[in-house]
Formats: structure tokens, sequence, C-alpha cells
């Protein structure tokens, strides 16, 4: 969508931000959202001054619902977060010094799903009304951006050998798990190590996805402007991606979850005492920047 890849930074204040590439400075990066969205989508498309004045006011008024309705919600589930991370399960034993299960973990994820599918959901208003006012030569501007970045994307990734494919994931990955971790030591770096080649590349499938995507975005700005008939259409292309991604895709996501699921709670069970102050304390610092956020 226009704004689905910078929207991605208010995803830090979702439960279970270490999976996700986090923003050194996510209060600051939410106070000046409007600012990050409108230079992100003017790199995609040519507004003019009435359209930005109404860009700006449908992200106005967007933030202060989200502010009052959705970073309470956040905030109640970083502190349900926290509070699991500090006590083990009660069915655990003295000898058992696990905190996290697989259950656990997997309902973290779901949380974050369903806490991007409101954000999403919460989005359908502001893109409709932008994408209600753009001209023949902006929805063209527009399709050629995302499909040129989509190409570039895809041209870096087969530039990269299998080998470098895969040193470069476990880069990101260890980045990733550094910001919440501090540091890994040699026993996790190998652990990690060896994660990543059991994780299915599945970026070229992903590519095929994105390009459907954008074709049927060119379909819903080719169509009348029927206004009932553009919203269901949009929501259809916002809320429900898996229409058009292929089933190998959707198994090849489905698999490495798994994966996944099973590596963050061992990491996490198996994290060194000074790594887990420093999980508890990223997470305190999210939790304060939601609830400074939420009396903005």
């Amino acid at each position: 969508m226009i704004v689905g890849y910078q929207i991605r930074l208010l995803s830090g204040l979702v439960v279970l931000s270490l999976l996700l590439a986090g923003c050194s400075s996510y209060r600051l990066a939410y106070n000046n959202i409007d600012r990050i969205l409108i230079s992100y989508i003017d790199d995609y498309v040519d507004l003019d001054d009435d359209q930005r004045q109404q860009l700006q006011t449908s992200i106005d008024r967007w933030q202060l619902q989200h502010r009052q309705q959705q970073l309470p919600i956040y905030r109640d589930q970083l502190l349900r977060l926290r509070q699991q991370l500090s006590s083990p399960p009660a069915n655990s034993t003295a000898v058992d010094r696990a905190v996290v299960d697989t259950e656990m973990v997997e309902d973290w994820l779901l949380q974050v799903e369903q806490n991007w599918q409101q954000l999403r959901l919460s989005w359908l208003g502001p893109m409709q009304s932008l994408l209600s006012q753009l001209q023949l030569a902006q929805q063209q501007r527009l399709l050629q951006q995302l499909r040129k970045r989509l190409q570039q994307q895809r041209d870096e990734y087969q530039q990269r050998t299998p080998s470098e494919q895969q040193s470069h994931r476990y880069t990101q990955y260890r980045k990733r798990l550094q910001r919440w971790s501090g540091p890994l030591d040699q026993d996790q770096q190998q652990q990690l190590k060896a994660l990543v080649p059991q994780l299915d590349d599945n970026r070229p499938q992903w590519f095929d996805y994105r390009a459907r995507w954008i074709d049927q975005l060119e379909l819903l700005l080719a169509q009348e402007r029927d206004a009932a008939s553009v919203e269901t259409n949009l929501q259809t292309l916002v809320m429900q991606l898996q229409r058009w991604q292929s089933e190998q895709l959707r198994q090849s996501r489905a698999a490495n979850r798994k994966l996944w699921v099973v590596y963050m709670r061992d990491f996490i069970n198996g994290l060194s005492t000074t790594q887990r102050n420093h999980l508890v304390s990223e997470l305190d610092d999210l939790i304060d920047d939601a609830g400074q956020l939420m009396r903005k």
C-alpha cells in the first residue's frame, strides 16, 4: 500500500518488537509521523497543495484516534509481556527455570498480527480519501514508482549468491536481536547461524505477490469513481493480502513461523541475567514511551 512500508515505524510499539526492525526513538518517530509519511508519499506521487493539506488533515485525525484508542492497548500488551518475562509459568518447577513456552510466543505473534491488522484497517479512510483525489498522471507515477521500487528490491536480492543471502539474513537477524538483548555470545550466534539455513528463502515468491498486489491497485485506480465500490475493493486490497499470495508462499511463511516460535522460546529462556535485564529495560522504555505519547 502507499504507506505500507513507512507505517511500520509504529510497529515498534507493538508486542514482540524484537522480531521487527527497531527505531532509535519511537516517541520522536511517532510525534513526527505526519512529516515521515508525507515525505514517504512524496517519493511515489507528486501532490498539489490541496491534496497535501487534505492528507495532512487525514493523518492528524488518524493519529489522534490512534493515540487515544490503540496506544493504551499496546501499553497494556507490553506490560503483560514484561510481567511474563519476569515470572516463570505457573506450572513450572523449581528445576525448570524456563520463563517462556511456545504457547506464549504464539500468543505474542497473534497479538502482533491483530495490531497490524487494526493498523491497516484504521488507514482505510485516509487511503481512500487520497486515492480518490489522484489525477491520471499522478496514478501513473504512483504505479510506476511502486514497480520501480519493487524491481530495485528484486535486483538487489538477485545480485547475491545463496551463500551471501544467508549471510545477509543472519546479519539482519543478529542486529535485530541485539537491539533488545545486547551482544550475543558465541553459543547464541552459532544457534542463530544454525537456524538461518533452515528458514525457507521465500523472497522470490514475495516479489511475485507484491507485483500481483500492485496490479490489483492499478485495476482499483482504473475503475469508475463509485465511492461504495472503491471502498469495498480497497478494503479487500488492504485487509485480505493473502488473496494475492501463492500457496507456496503461504506454506513457506507458516513453516518459517513454526521455526521462529521454537527459536524465540529457546533464545529468551537462554538469555543471561545481563541480557534479560537489557530486554526488560528496553520494554520499560517502550512502556514509558507509550504512556508519554498517550498524554501528548
